[in-house]
């Protein structure tokens, strides 16, 4: 599925890619055209005989000038551009393995948000075996985030230009898988230790009572015993 995703993303990337160069042939030729017009009309304004319309005129075309300058600058960059995404294209390759990487995360992320949706309101009492059910699943995640980001972190910081910028797409991509799966592991936890709570209260009730009988029982003997000792307690004199 991640492999199929790649290739769509691929092939848009690609014809995004043609359409610019399109597009940038199409300037380059109306910018080239547009200096020669501008070129035509500075020499025409020379011949102008008034002064002050030949200067206005010289001011205002060389003003357009300067912006088409700014603007022919503009496309120039937009040429890098277009390397660059030729660039990040060929990168793709590169991080393969990375994205095969979390991709299997995503699918245990998948699997314990899945399990988690019983544990996440406040109230929620599910079952023993659920709960420890999706501890497991949490913790199969996180054994796979871990050492996923920790690798992902040794080769971003010797990564440069789109290499660098696709390693950090997957960077940002794991931060919110981290912040997800905390929030399981915190929903997860509180299920875990209001369930502990409840059994610990059962087991504390639960001795009291066995206490209190046991209480009673004493209670009832040294009754008996001291009725046959003529109403002297135990211990007594």
């Amino acid at each position: 599925a991640c492999d199929a995703a790649a290739d769509k993303e691929g092939a848009a990337a690609m014809q995004a890619v043609e359409k610019a160069k399109e597009l940038h042939a199409k300037a380059q030729v109306q910018m080239k055209d547009t200096f020669a017009t501008i070129s035509q009309k500075l020499m025409a304004t020379k011949g102008f005989v008034n002064p002050v319309l030949r200067a206005k005129a010289a001011r205002d075309i060389g003003a357009v000038r300067v912006s088409l300058g700014k603007a022919n600058e503009k496309l120039k960059s937009m040429a890098n551009m277009e390397g660059y995404m030729k660039e990040r294209e060929a990168v793709r390759d590169k991080v393969k393995d990375e994205q095969a990487a979390f991709a299997r995360v995503e699918e245990e992320l998948a699997r314990a948000a899945e399990m988690c949706k019983p544990l996440m309101s406040e109230e929620a009492a599910p079952s023993p075996e659920l709960v420890k059910q999706t501890e497991q699943a949490i913790n199969a995640c996180g054994l796979k985030l871990a050492p996923f980001v920790r690798t992902l972190k040794s080769k971003l910081a010797l990564a440069k230009g789109a290499l660098k910028d696709e390693l950090d797409r997957l960077h940002t991509q794991a931060e919110q898988a981290a912040q997800q799966l905390n929030e399981l592991r915190q929903a997860q936890r509180r299920t875990s230790e209001k369930a502990a709570a409840e059994v610990a209260e059962r087991e504390v009730g639960d001795h009291m009572r066995s206490a209190s009988d046991a209480l009673k029982r004493l209670e009832q003997a040294t009754a008996i015993l001291s009725a046959g000792m003529g109403g002297v307690a135990p211990g007594a004199g």
